[in-house]
Parts: C-alpha cells; sequence; structure tokens
C-alpha cells in the first residue's frame, strides 16, 4: 500500500498484506496507520453493557411473567395475613364458594355430573399375563372413591384403564349412561400424577396460572382467568405461599403438603369435572395426607367425581372417602361400594376386626390373604368369586344423597351429552396464545436460573478467548499462500490456517454449547408429558420453547464472538463472523435436542458433546471435500451444518486477497466454493431447523404411553 496514500484517507483503514484496496474499520475498531487487520472492539463494549444491564435487572427487580411485584419470601407475611384478613379455613371456605360459580360458567351455567360405569373390564399383555380381568362397577359424582389392594394388584394400572391412559383388551366403559371412550372428554378430566411434577423455578401461582391459561375456555377473559386461580389458591390453603417458588433439591421452596396441593390445584384450574389421583398422599406426614384427604373432600362437594388410588390410609383419611374400590391379586374387584359398608360386609363373610384397630389395615390384610376368620378359610380369589356372584351392584341399596337417580338422572345423562361435546371444543387457548404462554414461561425460568445463564455465557466467552489467544504471537495473518501468475514461483510456504480454524472454532462452539443445549427439553420432560395428556398443544409447547432459546443463543453467541474477534483479528466482516457463530450454536442445540428427548437426562450432556463434535470435525479440514467426494460420503459432509459454515469463514476471509493470492487454486484444495456464502449461511438455519423438526417428531413419538 501506498504510504502517501494512507496519510490522505479520511478515516480509518486497514489493509491486508499484499492487497491495495483500503478496507474501512468498523464501528468500535481500532485501525493504526499501516494495519493490515482491525481490532474490534465493538462486540466487547456492547457484550460489557449488555452483562451490566442484566446484571442491574436481575438485581433490583424481580422478573414476574404474570406482572405484580413478588417478593422473595413467598408474598405477603403470614403473621399479618392471620391478624388482618379472614383465618385459612374461611379463606378456603369463601375460595370454595366461589369455584362453585366458576365451574358453573365453565359449563355454560349447566349442573353438570361425570358418572362412570364399566362392565368387565381386561387387561392382557402381549406376553399372555393377565393384569386386569372382569372388573366391573360404578363410581358416581360428587363422591370420593379410593382404590386399595396389595402391591401389584393392579390399582393404578385400573385407574390408567379407566382413564384410557393403557388401552383395555376387553369390556366397555359408560359415561353418563352412554357407551364411549375417556380421550374424547381429556380437557374436563384431571390427572394427578403420584410425582408433583412442576416447573421447580416458578412459584406457586405462576404454576397454577399456566395450566388455567392453557386449559381453561378460550373466552374468559385475563380477569376472569386470575380470580379463578385466586380462588383456588385460597380454597387449598396456598393463598400464602402463592408467590413462593416451587423448590427442589437445591433450592429452598414449600413444603410437601403444599406440593401436592399445588399438583391438584393445577388440575382444578382447568375446571374439570372428574379428577383422578396416583397416591395424593404417598410421602407426605399423617397431618398434611389428612389435610389433603380434607381438601379433596371439598372439591368431590363442587360436584365432582373423586377417584384416588390410596395405599396404607390412616382411618381418618379413609373414612373421608365415600366409596372403596378393593382390587385383588390378579386385578380382580373383592369389594366396590360405601366405605361405611366395607367392615360390615366382611364381618359378614366372618372376617374378624380389631375395635382399636385401622380398618383399612384390616382390609388390607383381608385382601392379601392374611385376614382372621374364624368361621370360613376364604382366599382371595373365593373372595372375589363370592362378590361377583352377589352382584357388586346390591351393595348400594339405595342412591346416595345427590346422585342423579331416575327421570331425574336420565334428563341430566341426556343434557351432558349435548353439552359437552361444545365445551369440550372451546377448551384450551388458541394455539397462538399456547405458544405465547410457553415462551414467557420459559423466559421466567431462564431469569430465574441466572447461575446456569451466567457459567454458560462464561464457558462461550472462555471458548472465544481461547481461540483468539491461540493466534497471539503465533503468525501476523491467519492466510498466507499461492500468487497470482507469474509470480506463483515467489509464493512463500503455503499458510492456510482459515480451514483449520473453521474446524477449532466448531469444535469450541460443540463443546461451550452442547452441554446446555440439553437443558432446554432434557430437564422438564416430565412436565411435557403430563401437559400433552391433559391436552395442551404439543407443538406450541415445543415451538414457545424453542423461540425462548434464541436470547440464549444470541448471548452466548456474542460473548464468544466479542473475544475472538477481539485477541484474533480475523479479517472478515464482524458481523459475518457473529452470524457465523450465531448458526454454529443454533446448529449444536439442534443437535442438543434431538439428544435430549432420545436419551436419559444423565447421558444426554455427553453423547450430545460427542455428536456435535462429529459435527465440527467434518467441516471439510480433514478429511477434505475433495477426499469425501471421491470416496463417496460427501453427503456426511452436507448434512454438518459446521461445513457449510466453515466454508462461509473460509470464503468471507479469503476474498480480500483475491488481488494478490491464487484464491479459487487454494480452495479447490480443500473443495470449498467462493460464490455460495448466502447459500451457506442459508443451510446452516436449514439444518438447524430440520434437526429441531426431527426432535419434535421424536419427543411426541416416544413414550406416547404417557402423554395419553
Amino acid at each position: 500500500m501506498n504510504p502517501s496514500f494512507r496519510v490522505s484517507l479520511l478515516y480509518r483503514y486497514y489493509c491486508p498484506t499484499g492487497t491495495v484496496t483500503p478496507h474501512a474499520c468498523t464501528w468500535f475498531a481500532s485501525c493504526p496507520q499501516g494495519s493490515y487487520s482491525q481490532t474490534v472492539y465493538g462486540f466487547f463494549i456492547f457484550m460489557g453493557l449488555l452483562d451490566f444491564l442484566l446484571a442491574f435487572r436481575q438485581g433490583h427487580i424481580k422478573i414476574g411473567l404474570f406482572g405484580g411485584q413478588k417478593d422473595g419470601n413467598g408474598g405477603q407475611d403470614l403473621i399479618s395475613t392471620i391478624l388482618q384478613g379472614p383465618s385459612p379455613e374461611e379463606s378456603s371456605n369463601q375460595g370454595m364458594q366461589l369455584l362453585v360459580d366458576a365451574f358453573r360458567e365453565s359449563f355454560r351455567n349447566r349442573e353438570l355430573r361425570m358418572n362412570f360405569r364399566f362392565d368387565n373390564l381386561a387387561l392382557v399383555l402381549k406376553n399372555g399375563k393377565t393384569i386386569l380381568q372382569g372388573v366391573t362397577g360404578e363410581i358416581r359424582s360428587k363422591r370420593m372413591t379410593a382404590i386399595i389392594g396389595p402391591s401389584g394388584a393392579g390399582k393404578t394400572t385400573f385407574m390408567n384403564v379407566l382413564m384410557g391412559k393403557v388401552s383395555r383388551t376387553g369390556g366397555e366403559l359408560f359415561i353418563n349412561g352412554e357407551k364411549t371412550e375417556m380421550h374424547l372428554y381429556k380437557k374436563i378430566v384431571g390427572y394427578v400424577p403420584q410425582e408433583d411434577i412442576m416447573i421447580n423455578h416458578l412459584t406457586v401461582r405462576e404454576n397454577v396460572l399456566h395450566a388455567a391459561r392453557v386449559r381453561l375456555p378460550r373466552h374468559w377473559t385475563a380477569k376472569q382467568i386470575n380470580n379463578h386461580v385466586d380462588n383456588i389458591l385460597r380454597a387449598l390453603n396456598l393463598a400464602h405461599v402463592a408467590n413462593s417458588c416451587i423448590g427442589d433439591e437445591n433450592t429452598r421452596g414449600i413444603s410437601g403438603g403444599q406440593r401436592k396441593r399445588v399438583n391438584i390445584a393445577m388440575e382444578l384450574a382447568a375446571a374439570p369435572l372428574a379428577i383422578f389421583l396416583d397416591e395424593p398422599t404417598s410421602g407426605l406426614d399423617a397431618t398434611s395426607s389428612l389435610d389433603v384427604a380434607n381438601i379433596l373432600h371439598s372439591v368431590a362437594s363442587l360436584g365432582l367425581t373423586i377417584v384416588a388410588v390410596i395405599h396404607q390410609p390412616r382411618i381418618e383419611i379413609f373414612r373421608k372417602f365415600d366409596d372403596v374400590l378393593m382390587i385383588a391379586p390378579g386385578g380382580r374387584v373383592a369389594y366396590l361400594g360405601p366405605t361405611t359398608l366395607a367392615k360390615q360386609y366382611f364381618e359378614t363373610l366372618g372376617f374378624e376386626f380389631e375395635p382399636m384397630a385401622n380398618a383399612s389395615d384390616t382390609l388390607m390384610d383381608i385382601l392379601a390373604g392374611k385376614g382372621v376368620n374364624r368361621l370360613f378359610t376364604l382366599t382371595p380369589d373365593q373372595l372375589v368369586e363370592i362378590w361377583e356372584d352377589r352382584h357388586s351392584r346390591d351393595i348400594y341399596n339405595e342412591p346416595p344423597s345427590g346422585a342423579m337417580a331416575g327421570s331425574n338422572g336420565r334428563n341430566f345423562e341426556r343434557e351432558f351429552h349435548v353439552v359437552v361435546p361444545q365445551v369440550v371444543k372451546e377448551r384450551g387457548a388458541s394455539f397462538i396464545k399456547q405458544v405465547y404462554y410457553c415462551h414467557q414461561r420459559s423466559l421466567i425460568q431462564q431469569s430465574r436460573q441466572v447461575g446456569a445463564l451466567a457459567l454458560e455465557i462464561f464457558v462461550a466467552m472462555f471458548a472465544g478467548m481461547l481461540m483468539g489467544v491461540s493466534t497471539i504471537g503465533k503468525v501476523k495473518e491467519l492466510m498466507n499462500g499461492i500468487y497470482w501468475g507469474i509470480y506463483i514461483l515467489l509464493s512463500p510456504a503455503p499458510l492456510d490456517l482459515l480451514a483449520l480454524y473453521g474446524l477449532l472454532i466448531g469444535i469450541a462452539i460443540a463443546l461451550s454449547g452442547a452441554p446446555a443445549g440439553v437443558k432446554v427439553f432434557g430437564e422438564e420432560k416430565p412436565v411435557f408429558w403430563r401437559e400433552a395428556a391433559s391436552g395442551h398443544s404439543r407443538l406450541a409447547y415445543y415451538l414457545g420453547k424453542t423461540i425462548a432459546t434464541v436470547y440464549r443463543l444470541i448471548l452466548t453467541s456474542l460473548h464468544f464472538t466479542g473475544l475472538y474477534m477481539l485477541l484474533a483479528k480475523p479479517v472478515l466482516d464482524p458481523y459475518m463472523q457473529y452470524a457465523l457463530v450465531l448458526f454454529q450454536f443454533w446448529g449444536v442445540y439442534g443437535i442438543s435436542c434431538i439428544v435430549s428427548v432420545v436419551v436419559r437426562r444423565e447421558n444426554a450432556s455427553l453423547l450430545a458433546v460427542v455428536i456435535a463434535l462429529f459435527a465440527a470435525i467434518f467441516c471439510g479440514y480433514g478429511p477434505s471435500l475433495v477426499q469425501a467426494k471421491k470416496s463417496g460420503y460427501m453427503f456426511l459432509f452436507e448434512m454438518s451444518f459446521n461445513k457449510w459454515a466453515a466454508e462461509a469463514n473460509y470464503a468471507a476471509s479469503i476474498l480480500v486477497y483475491r488481488n494478490k493470492l491464487d484464491i479459487d487454486l487454494m480452495a479447490s484444495i480443500w473443495g470449498y466454493s467462493l460464490s455460495q456464502v448466502n447459500l451457506d449461511l442459508f443451510m446452516c438455519v436449514i439444518i438447524g431447523i430440520v434437526m429441531r423438526v426431527i426432535g419434535f417428531i421424536l419427543m411426541i413419538s416416544l413414550n406416547r404411553d404417557k402423554q395419553r
């Protein structure tokens, strides 16, 4: 470059070695006189400002998904609540009364009920093992029905068959007198799993509100939904912890009993007609278990049908249930009827009940074949036969109070089958709103996981720094090669580090991005299964989460690029470099998405890193694209996003030397094309999208039984 020309320039320029065309420095870049490259500070400065703003926001603003200021201690002080407001019991009763009106409104101001009758339900596995056989009976609305039996008798299996989660191999199901299938009513039926499946980084209210927004009638206003959620929290004695995070084994949150009530509240938020619960008292102390039973009894009084599998209940809990279904080993019914008559029934068969003993414990002993009987020797199979001979419905002498009976009952049943199909169609937010709600929920999760986000950013920044440091003091520029035409004999020893850095950057991004990427879906697959089973749009959930991760990619890519550009001083446009890094992170997260939905969470990080490294290696450096074409495995490179990113990086960097070097000859050594940079960028994006489509297909295809 002519020195006199350099002095006459009005703006800052740099000229790569051997070139005569000046290149203007970008914003916030340093180009001293005689520079062969620019030192870009802009990304580093912007990175620092953004980090400061994020830290300031996190430290001074409690980010809330649902508006209103949240405190860190779970909302209003409990002592103030007790002194200034109604007692928890009064608040619960008020909440229950308000729920009645909300439930009626959700069903078009009709008082609907859901009664189940099942006839000879059976389940035989493919290997010939019989799990259920001949299960016949009735479960009524406005009543609590307990399902008890020895371990392995088929209690949970029966409930899953009744709900349609497991396909039965025999029998018929009737809902309000009409033969039908449960999956048609999944939007008005709640299921509370044994595990407390919810997002631990959200507050109590946020978890319940999300369930309400997604599952309530779409014509409900935001005010109606919020009032409904507040009433549920009051009814379940959760109002004082409404703004407390759920917590986990590492973060202190609410108690086990409160978590169980949140589990129930998330189903009540949908205003269902029936709720099935799998061991709702499991893992709770006696007092918390009784609290749950009392709440379920109050919920049943709203007109809901409550069915729960229970294990070793204390006598007070057992008496809360109106009916009990006793399943003997082999999946057969030994008794189905009012809880108050169960003891009397078995006493007529000669079994003895200790006066001070828990009647439910004695009934469990009888089902296990360990009951005390001084008159007869009756095995569990014989008990089943006796029950079937006496016709199970004989135990109901009169319909219980509040049950639908006679012509009035038939009118209720006809009205149910007329109204409910339209009600089901109206349930659930629109697809766009579900995407928005899931997106917002994911953002609040990320805002509450500051440590994980900071670590991810630090790792990306450290990886970018390593890539930059590796060039300091080693080489003046990353390219020096074959001169044009007659000057070819004067060419120095070729130094082409551009292709190598395409590989190294891909490896660095794979190592820094893959472990974080598997957490997007891998850590909350049970949440997805539960929401899919309740009628939540699976695609909306997936899109909302995917869109919310883009912000993380923008941040991590910015930190990687900021230090890399500052230290390595590549000659390509800084914005092009940032786009390439961003698209490579996009591809790595796509790989992590697929891995996280296929393998177990504890194995996903390692496998994702390994596969991402393979994608990084298939970039054209070694083996080159020329070798791949000759050997017939070029398709592996075409599927790798890093091949397209490395090609774009090479082309955008080497073009500045086109007046000095025979760039076409040099590119042909690797097999890179210099004329399709836009196509390279497009393919990076498309491959990332394709991988996410594959991830979604796998997510909805695997574990389908858990999504029913």
